[in-house]
């Protein structure tokens, strides 16, 4: 690696973003340090790792919030049980959640990944610990999901119930969007502070939205893409009981 003539003697500042599926932010950082240092040994180096709100933004906000890690048990994107990781800050009460620690893409292995059947019901349940532990303001991380449920599946785990049109209980997957009827609020009442950190404005559905647009890269073909926008425009249309 060779170093241009104008950053010798210079402090050198390294900010990067993961490298999905092979480096995180702070090893992609470390490996450019060493990098530099092979052939700028004297030079001063400051690592501060990046994320766009994919895998590892929470502990990112939580070192520059000082937030402490949480660990819980909760569901895959597919139902099974897993040790999920987010951060917690006590001034003020503030959770980093990523999605894509319960709910991501990277816990699937590639034959796995289908929207159709996936949920998000595992990172609701990381926003139910965090509510338990005295967060306020969940800060929530969406990137690098393997989900096309609209948060369905989130608000299933906070206590919210999706009905078809017998009366009948719905799991909230992608598939099953279409198939929702009614939708009941908690019996407990949710107050807290939702903020969405991310780098995309896509709509909910259509040519550019969520379905469309990544459902692809989650596992959908083009058969599905048309059923999972299907499913958020009919979900878009449903109002809580």
């Amino acid at each position: 690696m060779t170093i241009p003539a104008i950053v010798t003697g210079k402090k050198i500042l390294i900010c990067m973003d993961k490298f999905r599926g092979s480096l995180s932010a702070a090893e992609a950082c470390e490996a450019v340090r060493q990098g530099i240092h092979i052939s700028y040994p004297q030079g001063k180096v400051k690592i501060q790792p990046l994320a766009d709100g994919g895998e590892g933004t929470y502990e990112i906000l939580a070192k520059q919030n000082h937030g402490d890690i949480v660990e819980s048990n909760v569901e895959d994107p597919l139902g099974r049980p897993i040790t999920a990781r987010y951060a917690i800050s006590k001034k003020p009460k503030t959770a980093y959640i990523d999605m894509s620690a319960a709910s991501g893409l990277s816990l699937l292995a590639v034959s796995e990944r289908n929207p159709m059947l996936t949920s998000t019901y595992g990172t609701g349940q990381l926003i139910a610990h965090a509510l338990e532990n005295g967060a306020e303001k969940i800060v929530l991380c969406i990137g690098g999901s393997a989900t096309n449920d609209a948060g369905a599946g989130m608000a299933a785990a906070l206590g919210y119930r999706f009905l078809d049109n017998l009366g009948e209980a719905i799991k909230p997957t992608g598939g099953n969007l279409s198939e929702i009827a009614v939708v009941l609020p908690p019996e407990k009442n949710l107050d807290f502070d939702l903020w969405v950190a991310c780098d995309v404005d896509n709509p909910l559905y259509g040519p550019q939205g969520a379905a469309a647009v990544y459902g692809p890269q989650k596992g959908a073909s083009p058969a599905m893409v048309n059923i999972l926008d299907l499913g958020l425009r009919h979900y878009h249309r449903r109002r809580v009981t």
